[in-house]
Parts: C-alpha cells; sequence; structure tokens
C-alpha cells in the first residue's frame, strides 16, 4: 500500500536573504560594540590610575607618619592638611566622587586616614574608621605596592570603580598608605556607553537600510501573487456558478414573475418542503411560501422589498416552519425571474426563545447580586438577597441557612414571612441527614412543586404550595443555602429553577467572601481595640527608628499627640545624655543582637519615666518594622528599692533574733539555707549537702521519723508545718529548734517548695521543762496536803456524828447540823482541787474538739439527753484539761437545765476568728445570774465550774460568754482567735 504523505510535512522552509544579512549586520555591530566598550573601559581605567598616581605624588608621607590612624587625628594640623589636599584632589579630578587615604595595622585591618568628605556629610568616614568592605586587591595592593584599579565593586557607600595607588617611606619603601580615588559606576557606564554609541548607531542605520529593501521587494512578489490568484479565481467562478444552485445548503426557488409559478428549484428547497421537486415545480408559489398572501404578492403587487424578512413555510405534510427569506428580481433569458432565497430558522427561534429566558435569568441575577454588591456587611448582604430573590421571583417567604461544618449543622441566620412556630422547628438543622444531606452534602437543590401533596399537613397548617432549597456552593462546598416558598402558586418552572440554581451558584462565593471580609473587619477592630487597650506604652518603628504608630496609652503618658509623634524619630523621646545609648541598643534591635531597651524617656512636660522596652521584629503595612512595648518601671523600681529595704531589715531582724531561713525545692529536691541556718545546725556551708537527706541526717534520731512524717503531711496538705525536734551538733551537744513552713503549690495543688524558718528554743525548752519539773512537785505536795486535810475532815466528821448521836440538845445539834454541812462542802471543794490541780502544769496542744466531746459524755454518770456534734474536724490548741471545759458545760446541761432534751455542737466563722457555739433546749439563764456566772465561787454546786472552764480557755487566749435567751435554752460562744484553731480531714457528725 503506498504511504501518503501530507503535503504540508515535505513543504521545506527557505529563510529570506534579507534576515541572514540582518543578523549578520546585528552580529557585526554587536561585536564592534562591545570591543569599543571594552577599549574605552581599559582607557578609563589607565587614565584613572594615572591621575591617583599624580594625585599621590601632591601626599607628604611624613605628615601621614605623624598621623596614628585614630580619632585623635582630628586636632592634628597634619590630619588638616591631608584633609584640605583630598578636597582639593576630589573637586579638580572630573567624575571622581571621593578621594581617600587608607592604612593598614598590624592585624590586617585596613582603616581610613582621611576622605574628601566634610564632617557634615553623610558619608564622612572619620579618621580611623575601619574599612571592613576591604577587597582582596587593596590588601594586595599593600602586599605588593602596585597600583591597580578594582570595579565595579560595592560598599555601604554605594557602587564604585577604584584606582588605588601605593604611598611608600621614602627611606624604607615600605608601603605606608594607599591612595584611593573613586568614580560612581553610573557615571563609568555613562561613559562608555557614550564612546560605544556612534558604532550602535551606525549599526541601526544599516539594519535599516536592509529591512526597507526587504520590506519593498516583498510587496512586488506579493503583488504579482494576487494578479495570478485573482486569475484563478475567474475560473472557478465560473465553475462554482454552475453548481452553486444545486450545492447551497439554504433553499432556492426561481418563480415566474407574471405567473408566480414555480420553475426551478435547488435539492435544499426540496428538502425543506418535504417533497420531490417534481411536485414542486408548476405549483404557485404562495402555497408554500408565502401561504395566504395569494392575493397580492409582496414583490409584483405590493412592491416591497423582501430581504432576510420572517415568513412561515408550508410543509408537504402540512406542519409549517420559521423561515428567512430574500427575493431579487433577476433576467434569465430575457425574462424577468424572481430569485427566493430562505433558510430554516427553526434553531434560531429556539435559541431566541432560549435566550429571551436567559436573558430574564440574567436580567433577575444582575439585579440579585448588584444588590449583594451594595450591601455593606453580611446581615445587609443576606436580607438584600432573599428580599430581591423573593420580589423578583414572585415568592411570599423565605429563609436563608448558613452551614457550621464544626457542629455539622446549618441555622437560619434571615428570614423573612416565615410563621413564628415553623421557623422554630427549622431554625437548625442536621446536614448529614435526610433531606438536607441533599442540599449540604451533594450540593444539590431540593424544589417541590405542588407542596400540599408532598407535605399536606404542613402545607394546610402554613399555607405553602410550593417550595424551593437551593444550596450557596463556593469552591465546590455548599456554605448554606437560598430558601423560598408561596402561598399563591403549585408550579415552579424551569426557567425560575434554573435562575435559582444560577443564584446559588453566584452568591456563594459572595457570601463566603462578605463573611470572611465581615471576620476581617471584626478581627481588625479587635486587633486596634486591643492595640488601644494595652496598658503598657506601644510603638510601630521603621528599621530607620522612625516612629510609625502608637498606642493611646503613649499620648496618655507622655502627653503627646498622635500627629505629634508619627515620622519623628524615637530618640528625641529619650534624655538628651542618653541618646548616644538608646541609638547603639536600637542599631543593635536593627541587627537583631538585641531585643531590650531600659533608657528611660521624657513625656511632652518634661517628666522623666523610668520604662523597661522588650522589642520584637515584627510586618506593619507591608513593611519590616520594629514593635516595641514599653512598660513605665517607675513605680516597680520604688517597690524594689523598698522591697530591697525591707529585705535588709527583715535580714537584720531574723540575725538579731537568731533565725534561720530555708528554703526546700521539692521538685529538684535541693535545700536552700542562709548563713543563720548553718550556726542553727551547728555546721559549716561546705559540711551540707543540700538536699533533703542532708536536713534529716542534722535530726536526733528519735526525732527523724517524726520530722518526715510531719514534712509530708505538710506536703499532702493534712496539716501546717508547725512543730519542735532536736538536731545533734557536731560536737555532740543537743539542741532544741523550732521550726514553721509555708508551702507553695501549683494551679492543681501540686506541692513546688516550702519556705521556712529555725530558731534556736533550747534554753525556753529548759526553763519549760523546770517549771513542769516544779509544778510536778508542787501536785505532789498538793495532793500529800489534800489527802492529810481530808484524814482530818473524817476524824471531824465522826466526832460530830459522835456528839449528834450522844446529845438531845436542839441547839448544840444543830450546831452541828450546821458543822456537817460545812464539813461537807469542805471536802467537795477539796475534791474538785483533785481535778483541776493540773491547770497550767502541762504546755498546750492541738486536741480534736469532737474527739473531746466525745470523751467527756463518757464520763457522765448520765446522760438525759440527745447530743448533736457538727464540728468538721475543728482542732485546737488549748490546755491539756480542755476535755472538763465540755464535761463541765455538759454536766450543768443534766444538773441545772431542768428539762434539756437535746444539746448541740456547732461553729461559725467571724473574721480572723473561731466560734465555737453549745446550745441546748433547757430553761436558760436568767439575766442577774449571767452577771456572776464566770466568777469564782458563783453556782449552786461548788461555784468553781464556770470559773476554771474560764481559766483553762484563757491559757492560749480563748474567751467564753454566754448569750442565750431565758426559757428557750442556754447558749455558750467559745472565741478562738486566729491560730489557736485550724481544720483537719473532716470528721463525720454524730448523734446520740
Amino acid at each position: 500500500m503506498p504511504q501518503i504523505v501530507s503535503e504540508r510535512y515535505i513543504l521545506t522552509r527557505t529563510i529570506p536573504w534579507w534576515q541572514v544579512i540582518a543578523v549578520l549586520i546585528l552580529v557585526a555591530g554587536a561585536g564592534l560594540t562591545c570591543w569599543t566598550a571594552q577599549q574605552q573601559d581599559t582607557t578609563l581605567r589607565t587614565d584613572l590610575l594615572i591621575k591617583t598616581r599624580i594625585a599621590e605624588l601632591g601626599i607628604i608621607t611624613s605628615q601621614l607618619s605623624d598621623l596614628s590612624g585614630s580619632p585623635s587625628d582630628l586636632t592634628a594640623s597634619e590630619y588638616q592638611a591631608l584633609k584640605i589636599q583630598l578636597e582639593r584632589i576630589q573637586s579638580n579630578t572630573p567624575k571622581v566622587r571621593f578621594a581617600y587615604l587608607m592604612g593598614q595595622r598590624s592585624d590586617g585591618t585596613i582603616f581610613i586616614y582621611a576622605d574628601s568628605e566634610s564632617p557634615e556629610s553623610k558619608d564622612y568616614s572619620p579618621p580611623g574608621q575601619d574599612y571592613t568592605e576591604a577587597s582582596v586587591l587593596i590588601h594586595q595592593v599593600f602586599a605588593t605596592g602596585t597600583g591597580m584599579t578594582q570595579g565595579q565593586e560595592t560598599d555601604r557607600w554605594g557602587t564604585w570603580v577604584s584606582a588605588f595607588v601605593p604611598i611608600t617611606n621614602p627611606g624604607t619603601g615600605k608601603v605606608i598608605a594607599v591612595m584611593g580615588l573613586d568614580v560612581d559606576a553610573a557615571d563609568w557606564n555613562l561613559l562608555i556607553f557614550r564612546a560605544s554609541l556612534p558604532i550602535l548607531i551606525v549599526t541601526l542605520l544599516i539594519l535599516l537600510l536592509v529591512l526597507v529593501f526587504a520590506h519593498s521587494q516583498n510587496r512586488l512578489s506579493a503583488e504579482k501573487r494576487r494578479i495570478a490568484e485573482s486569475e484563478e479565481l475567474l475560473r472557478e467562478k465560473e465553475a462554482f456558478q454552475r453548481v452553486l444552485l444545486d450545492n447551497l445548503t439554504s433553499g432556492v426557488v426561481i418563480v415566474d414573475v407574471k405567473t408566480h409559478t414555480i420553475e426551478r428549484v435547488n435539492p435544499a428547497a426540496t428538502a425543506l418542503f418535504g417533497m420531490s421537486p417534481e411536485g414542486i415545480i408548476g405549483k404557485n408559489c404562495h402555497l408554500y411560501l408565502c401561504p395566504g398572501a395569494d392575493t397580492a404578492c409582496p414583490i409584483t403587487d405590493l412592491h416591497s422589498d423582501v430581504d432576510n424578512a420572517e415568513r412561515t413555510l408550508l410543509r408537504a405534510d402540512g406542519t409549517t416552519i420559521p423561515i428567512l427569506k430574500s427575493v431579487k428580481k433577476i433576467t434569465i433569458g430575457g425574462e424577468e425571474k424572481l430569485l427566493e432565497n430562505f433558510i430554516d430558522i427553526t434553531r434560531r427561534k429556539e435559541a431566541e426563545a432560549a435566550l429571551e429566558r436567559k436573558s430574564a435569568t440574567l436580567s433577575i441575577l444582575n439585579a440579585i447580586i448588584s444588590t449583594a454588591n451594595r450591601a455593606d456587611d453580611l446581615g445587609q448582604l443576606l436580607s438584600g438577597i432573599l428580599a430581591k430573590s423573593m420580589l423578583l421571583l414572585d415568592f411570599d417567604a423565605g429563609g436563608i441557612y448558613l452551614v457550621d461544618r464544626a457542629t455539622r449543622t446549618a441555622t437560619i441566620v434571615h428570614a423573612a414571612n416565615i410563621p413564628p412556630e415553623l421557623l422554630h422547628e427549622i431554625q437548625t438543622v442536621p446536614i448529614d441527614i435526610p433531606p438536607y444531606d441533599t442540599l449540604y452534602v451533594k450540593n444539590e437543590p431540593v424544589i417541590a412543586g405542588n407542596y400540599d401533596q408532598l407535605a399536606p399537613d404542613r402545607s394546610k397548617k402554613f399555607g405553602f404550595l410550593s417550595i424551593a432549597s437551593i444550596p450557596l456552593v463556593s469552591r465546590g462546598v455548599a456554605i448554606g443555602s437560598l430558601n423560598i416558598a408561596s402561598t399563591t402558586r403549585q408550579v415552579i418552572s424551569t426557567e425560575e429553577r434554573d435562575t435559582l440554581i444560577s443564584i446559588g451558584r453566584e452568591l456563594g462565593s459572595t457570601i463566603e467572601r462578605m463573611a470572611v471580609e465581615d471576620e476581617v473587619r471584626t478581627t481588625k477592630k479587635n486587633l486596634e481595640t486591643l492595640f488601644d487597650s494595652i496598658d503598657e506604652m506601644v510603638f510601630v518603628l521603621d528599621l530607620h527608628g522612625h516612629i510609625l504608630s502608637v498606642n493611646k496609652t503613649v499620648t496618655k503618658r507622655l502627653l503627646y499627640t498622635p500627629e505629634e509623634l508619627i515620622g519623628t524619630d524615637v530618640l528625641l523621646l529619650h534624655a538628651p545624655e542618653q541618646r548616644e545609648e538608646a541609638l547603639r541598643i536600637i542599631r543593635k534591635m536593627i541587627a537583631g543582637t538585641a531585643d531590650t531597651c531600659p533608657a528611660p524617656v521624657v513625656a511632652k512636660d518634661g517628666t522623666r519615666i523610668d520604662v523597661k522596652t522588650k522589642v520584637t521584629h515584627g510586618w506593619w503595612n507591608n513593611q519590616d518594622v520594629l514593635i516595641g512595648v514599653t512598660r513605665d518601671v517607675t513605680e516597680r523600681k520604688r517597690a524594689e528599692e523598698k522591697l530591697r529595704h525591707i529585705s535588709d531589715r527583715l535580714v537584720l531582724a531574723t540575725r538579731a533574733g537568731g533565725v534561720g531561713i530555708w528554703d526546700y525545692d521539692v521538685v529538684n529536691n535541693t535545700l536552700t539555707w542562709d548563713d543563720q541556718m548553718f550556726a542553727l545546725y551547728g555546721i559549716s556551708p561546705d559540711q551540707f549537702g543540700g538536699a533533703y537527706e542532708s536536713w534529716q541526717q542534722g535530726l536526733h534520731p528519735d526525732d527523724r521519723a517524726r520530722g518526715d512524717v510531719e514534712i509530708q503531711q505538710a506536703l499532702r496538705k493534712e496539716k501546717e508545718f508547725d512543730t519542735e525536734f532536736r538536731v545533734v551538733w557536731v560536737d555532740g551537744s543537743i539542741h532544741t529548734l523550732r521550726a514553721l513552713a509555708l508551702v507553695q503549690r501549683d494551679a492543681t495543688g501540686k506541692p513546688l517548695r516550702m519556705i521556712g524558718t529555725n530558731w534556736d528554743i533550747t534554753e525556753r525548752k529548759r526553763v519549760e521543762d523546770a517549771v513542769i519539773e516544779a509544778n510536778k512537785k508542787l501536785n505532789i505536795l498538793n495532793s500529800v496536803t489534800r489527802h492529810d486535810v481530808l484524814n482530818q475532815i473524817t476524824g471531824l466528821i465522826m466526832l460530830l456524828q459522835i456528839v449528834e448521836e450522844s446529845s438531845t440538845d436542839p441547839e448544840i445539834l444543830g450546831f452541828v447540823r450546821k458543822a456537817e454541812g460545812a464539813t461537807e462542802r469542805i471536802t467537795r471543794q477539796i475534791e474538785f482541787t483533785r481535778e483541776y490541780q493540773d491547770i497550767g502544769v502541762e504546755l498546750p496542744h492541738w486536741q480534736n474538739v469532737t474527739d473531746l466531746i466525745r470523751t467527756a459524755r463518757t464520763q457522765l454518770t448520765e446522760c438525759p439527753f440527745e447530743l448533736r456534734v457538727e464540728l468538721d474536724g475543728i482542732e485546737i490548741y488549748a490546755d491539756p484539761l480542755l476535755v472538763k471545759v465540755f464535761y463541765n458545760l455538759l454536766e450543768n446541761a443534766g444538773r441545772h437545765g431542768e428539762h434539756v432534751s437535746m444539746v448541740r455542737f456547732f461553729y461559725q466563722e467571724s473574721g480572723d476568728a473561731l466560734v465555737l457555739v453549745y446550745e441546748d433546749n433547757g430553761a436558760g439563764i436568767d439575766p442577774d445570774s449571767r452577771k456572776h456566772l464566770f466568777k469564782r465561787g458563783f453556782g449552786k454546786h461548788t461555784g468553781f465550774g464556770l470559773y476554771l472552764i474560764r481559766e483553762i480557755l484563757s491559757i492560749t487566749g480563748i474567751t467564753i460568754a454566754e448569750t442565750g435567751t431565758p426559757g428557750m435554752g442556754a447558749r455558750f460562744e467559745l472565741v478562738v482567735p486566729k491560730g489557736m484553731y485550724r481544720f483537719t480531714e473532716p470528721a463525720q457528725p454524730f448523734f446520740t
């Protein structure tokens, strides 16, 4: 099978001659231009080096030898002379921007002796300034003593072409300095460009001539081609006219002007008529082409034109189609004919109808979008969209949902004319279950005409006949839905459906954009509010130290307006004597090597404010900035100074009182002591391990376990750390210490550290032990004396009984009975002293009140009343005889309360004190007795009970008072001062 090759693939492209010549001219011109530029650059460098050598000849080497290359040269006459000479060199040498002398230190550092700039110039280099950008070539000049040029090179002053010439010591030949002249790279390039410009112009002129000649040749060739093509076209036209009629896609008929009969038709016309040519030819044209116009021909009778006029064509099957018809008079064989040309415009008509519908849709959509574009915020946007959609599409009610992807729900954010009951039902809906998933997951509309048939109950209840829900889609995700309903119409047309879908598609991104813009505006406003509400002063600076913005705290504290500050140098806010220091810090901040500035600022009224400024790099209005947060530390410094004085006083006080301070880091098990602590434990700092175990090692062996338990109890919040223990010194001596501590905890209650004190109570313990021993001896003496007195009283009672039995004299018997009564009272009082002889003998300690009341109740011979104790595990620091207090109160209730059936103990907190309350429902105490209740000897029994209760309580500062109402029961209030009570693990209340 022969291979078929397309003609376009075997054609070869011929490159026009003029393109080759143009390329050669461009190459030659470019090469010559580059060569000229290089030559000019070399010439200029040679010239600059010569000028530098000439300038170097005017430098007096002895002047250089007298300079030190440091700022001290500023006052030297040699420096001034060199400065003047360099300025003359620079001003007298065209195109030279800088003239300068460089030196080299022993470590190789290049520095500036002098330059041609005035000290006021920003480009001025003081003597001795290091030239950190010195290139390798400059070092070579110093090393080789050979003049050189370099460039283009960039340093802090710009981009330059430079010449360097060594200055040598005439005696030693050693290079002592290098003379440098700088030419701005822009000026240098301009000189090279000017030298190359003539070559460039000539090249372009030659190229232009070649292009003009080529253009004229192309026009001549094109004209010849057009003539040949015209001749070919004439030949083809003759053949085309022969087949045109048969090959036209439009229908063509030739009609006789006089008879209006059809004489000829083409195949396209027969296809439109739906019959063969034989069935058409000879028939009147009005039967098919102009049905109903057979009485008057528009052309021959009415003399009107038919040119692209819309008409109707009647087909053989009786149907009609719209056509676009044109009629022209022509002459064939000397006879006048009508040439009628027509095409089927059915599709065009359908397209026009569709276009009309689309236009209506676009008009509605445009109106809604215009409404959306006029909205200033999301609420206005949603309100406008819903109102416009309902108005233009003739719906009665509607609502717009927005989706919350986090909760997977959609909520109505704007509604119109929805009954409140229905609105409550559909306010928030899940997006993942039918039918809502169709809208919000599948992004498909839900449109229901005849709603009364789909949901008859709801339709009847709320009156809706049709509804439409359209997803609002943005970037392929439904962000909400537009929902409208009608109470007057059942059918939603296809055009309305398409319009609604278009609205949803177009408005989804607009709503999302507006929501984002609302969020951005809110965020911006919040940030502005936050910026201005920060109590610290906030400055925004550019990288040159100029103020771009400040918050309101700045204007409030410094008394400047924002207009006075913005654009000014922040250094102006510092005291003049500290601006140099502030400038150094700001430069470090810009370089990123510092982030704080302690320099104080000065307000507009001259007030000096101590501050601490924290600076970070940030982004502000599309530029890199420094953001400084300046905190007024004036009060803090005053507080620190005050704290320092207090701390000094505390140190003096603790030293004077012999109090040691310790700090235990619970997390890291590190224990820190002050100097007094080492003295209390009898060791030096190098003998202390600095851990919890080191402290335990110093305790007396018998106290270690208890000490550890009390520490752990304090850490577990079971009790305060308030204890005494013994320590054994290195020399074997034993000392007693008192210890108090507080536990610091984190937010969860976990212990972090304990801070406490120790002080030596060894001497106090010796005194207390001596007092206790003396009290014990006194008690022994009291016991012996009481025993002897009771023996005597027993003998006396026996004698009185003998007298009573042997005498019948009434007077004597009366005296005897009085003596017996007195003897009985003496016996009771002596027995009472047995019970209370230990008051103050033992030291006070912590006692659980609930346990004491239980003990007191068991000591009663009888308890005819109900007892209720509700004290939540309260402990009181009191004399060991505290149990006698509660025993006496309970005994008095049974002995004197008359009809007591219930006794209750509870507590109240009053300020810094705790009030323990005893309350019964007996007869109470009359006001006259209340005045003497706690006096010694007052009462119906011994007269000492309540008196001794008061004495026992007063040992630790506890007071007691009776506050009951006569006839309603007695009420005793025990007021326990702060520090004398504490709460332990809550105790279960008990009732009997």
